[in-house]
């Protein structure tokens, strides 16, 4: 798990500063810094199964997977290099446990149900951002950019997956700490590995995931 969050944070760093050129460093606006919590919403299933037990007597059935919402930690590094452009170093952290469905026939004991299985998602992201009225009581911003996603948990082996984040936001105030509102979208494919007691250990195939985090924080202007 360590070895996937430091990968993930060399990414990052490298695509961060990679893209603020010599000649922009030297003519920074701001530098905020923004800690942030909010909730963490996956929108789609992690997948399903469809298939057979075997055995003597057999049975066929459907596992569905699927995150559930919880609290989402983080924080961003922002730089803005004129008064509109800017570039954003983020990562979050959701402890987010992953929940089963079961359906089996012929209709058993066991046929119904399901499993909470221990879970966590992280993302870190590097991207441009777009903002709009920054002298004003309330400036809003547009962001768009690449996002590392990883997954696991106690009893399965975390994977990371390369997409894309995109997001709007809006800031209030005026003065060096400003209150800041984000919607992020994070869209990309991940398979999932999930324990069942009736079909035992299933990979479910790859499937497109929208994750969604709505946060508020504090960001203090560094310069």
């Amino acid at each position: 798990m360590r070895r996937h969050r430091r990968a993930a944070w060399v990414v990052l760093w490298t695509a961060f500063l990679g893209g603020v050129p010599p000649p922009v460093a030297a003519q920074l606006v701001d530098v905020e810094l923004n800690p942030f919590a909010g909730v963490f919403i996956p929108l789609l299933e992690l997948g399903r199964f469809q298939g057979s037990t075997g055995g003597v007597t057999p049975a066929t059935g459907t596992i569905e997977a699927g995150q559930e919402t919880s609290t989402v930690l983080g924080g961003r590094l922002a730089i803005w290099a004129s008064g509109v452009l800017g570039f954003e170093a983020a990562f979050a952290y959701a402890k987010s446990a992953v929940e089963t469905t079961r359906m089996v026939e012929p209709v058993s004991p066991s046929s119904g149900g399901g499993d909470t299985l221990d879970g966590f998602v992280w993302a870190s992201s590097a991207r441009v951002a777009s903002r709009f009225g920054r002298r004003n009581l309330v400036s809003f911003h547009l962001l768009g950019g690449l996002a590392l996603v990883g997954r696991g948990g106690a009893d399965r082996e975390e994977r990371a997956d390369l997409g894309g984040v995109v997001g709007v936001g809006a800031q209030l105030g005026r003065s060096r700490l400003r209150l800041r509102l984000d919607v992020e979208d994070y869209l990309y494919t991940t398979s999932t590995l999930v324990t069942d007691e009736v079909f035992g250990t299933l990979d479910l195939d790859s499937k497109l995931q929208s994750d969604l985090m709505v946060t508020a924080g504090l960001s203090l202007r560094l310069r």
